[in-house]
């Protein structure tokens, strides 16, 4: 009996102790480096990226071409109006 008891307690002690270990291996939400690139038009300003979203919404945006994110559909349709007068 007292070995039964013996072994039941160091079954319980191993398993307790092993219990955090277990847990500090499990992995953490991983931070990625280029998260910030997954937004639409990362290098634009606030002001820019409000214009060119509110041009594909169908809301009011500015029609100059400097406050549009650069490449976006706003931009190509402001840069293609004119005003680049190479004759």
């Amino acid at each position: 009996m007292k070995a039964i008891a013996t072994a039941v307690s160091t079954a319980l002690a191993l398993g307790v102790l092993a219990s955090p270990a277990l847990a500090s291996e499990q992995k953490t939400a991983k931070h990625y480096k280029y998260y910030n690139l997954t937004k639409p038009y990362p290098y634009a300003t606030e002001r820019q990226r409000r214009n060119s979203l509110a041009f594909e919404n169908g809301g009011y945006f500015e029609y100059i071409q400097s406050e549009h994110a650069f490449g976006s559909r706003s931009w190509w349709l402001l840069q293609n109006r004119g005003g680049g007068g190479r004759r």
